[in-house]
């Protein structure tokens, strides 16, 4: 969805802060001149390799699922150690069928 949307993540229209950003990007194919990474601001990357900080990006290794998807279930307890304790969700077919297939959500 990032490559076919190009989206910010930000709060543009509303009052207060932006929310966290995080991109699942398994294998990190997401161009650097995607409008997700635009801003100062932190962008949480949950990818298959690489771990630690650069600039204002925080990369985080999750597991792969034997398909090539981030298992979700490490995706969400990556996040939890990141003190992020609820997510919400805007992503392409694959992404929201693994989660509404898991049982991982409370709403939809």
């Amino acid at each position: 969805t990032a490559l076919a949307d190009n989206p910010q993540l930000t709060n543009r229209w509303w009052w207060g802060p932006s929310p966290r950003r995080i991109l699942a990007d398994s294998h990190l194919n997401i161009p650097a001149d995607n409008l997700i990474f635009s801003r100062s601001e932190e962008v949480l990357i949950l990818n298959a390799g690489l771990e630690g900080k650069k600039d204002n990006l925080t990369y985080v290794k999750v597991k792969q699922s034997a398909d090539g998807l981030l298992e979700l279930e490490d995706m969400l307890h990556q996040l939890y150690k990141q003190g992020i304790q609820s997510v919400l969700v805007e992503g392409g077919g694959a992404l929201l069928r693994s989660f509404l297939g898991s049982g991982l959500w409370d709403k939809a």
